[in-house]
């Protein structure tokens, strides 16, 4: 494969490919468990969003000694833990260092027939494109960070990212999906234009379909914004076509860096509802936010 796909693709045998990632990062939750939760659930995401199944991981932890209790990196690594058990990947091994800030994660192994396997690469001209959770962690969490968050807002990006893509993955498969990534630090903007790039041709979005945490415009506007998004949208603009058609928040937004976000999926139209069906007993809201279209590979084109 050579279209920089979310996890390496390692063809075994003429049954058997292997997807294989590794993420982590620093505490994006208060709660020491459902960090750990969250850790797992964004390593996973790259093995969903090709298709795969996860089989095995390797913990990889930094852990300051003196700074936390014991107890809390207890918490952290049973959170990933039974989150991988959750999903049926199982936990074999890891490695710790001692660091000056906390940061936990996953190496991950994954299968999947070579006839199943979904990059980025792969969509058609006129199939559909869905977002599998809302936006706006990166906010979020910035927010988190100075002490704004209320207590369901708190509760809403918990529940966020601790819901893995297994259901969208699944749902993806059944609808007979073209092309898929999942949305990450490089933004719904960033993972976009990959996904464009990777497949010949242009995504058209549109701003009434963006669907964000409940809150998170208030926080944009009091100034809660990682840099990352600035980041973001700084490598994104000149993919950008018709950019009036945007407010300048919602490119902000849309450039807003994920942890453990939605897969961002090609679907072909005529399985929209298999789609949708099949999305139905997933906890987060699905939204289809536009359509792949003959084009300059890899831009953009923004509607309202």
């Amino acid at each position: 494969m050579s279209s920089a796909d979310d996890a390496g693709i390692v063809r075994v045998t003429d049954d058997l490919v292997l997807l294989l990632t590794v993420d982590f990062f620093a505490p994006v939750l208060d709660d020491p468990y459902d960090f750990g939760r969250a850790t797992a659930a964004n390593a996973l995401s790259d093995i969903y969003a090709c298709g795969g199944e996860p089989r095995w991981a390797l913990s990889i932890a930094a852990f300051p000694q003196g700074l936390f209790p014991e107890e809390t990196f207890r918490q952290v690594m049973q959170g990933g833990i039974d989150l991988m058990w959750q999903e049926g990947c199982a936990v074999v091994g890891g490695h710790t260092i001692d660091d000056q800030e906390m940061k936990f994660g996953f190496a991950v192994t994954g299968a999947v027939h070579p006839q199943k396997v979904i990059t980025k690469a792969g969509a058609f001209p006129d199939d559909l494109i869905f977002v599998t959770k809302p936006l706006g962690s990166g906010i979020y969490s910035t927010a988190l960070k100075a002490g704004k968050l209320g207590r369901q807002e708190i509760d809403d990006l918990t529940v966020l990212m601790v819901t893995t893509n297994r259901k969208a993955c699944a749902a993806m498969l059944a609808a007979g999906a073209h092309a898929a990534t999942d949305i990450t630090g490089f933004s719904l903007m960033g993972h976009g234009h990959e996904l464009a790039l990777a497949s010949g041709g242009m995504l058209e979005l549109s701003a009434s379909a963006l669907n964000f945490l409940p809150r998170v415009k208030e926080y944009y506007d009091g100034g809660y914004c990682p840099g990352g998004l600035y980041r973001n949208r700084r490598f994104v603009h000149p993919f950008l076509v018709d950019t009036e058609n945007w407010e300048d928040w919602q490119t902000d937004l849309a450039c807003d860096p994920q942890t453990s976000g939605g897969l961002l999926v090609a679907i072909p139209p005529t399985n929209e509802t298999v789609f949708l069906n099949a999305m139905a007993e997933c906890p987060l809201q699905v939204s289809r936010l536009g359509i792949f279209r003959e084009g300059k590979p890899g831009y953009i084109k923004l509607i309202k």
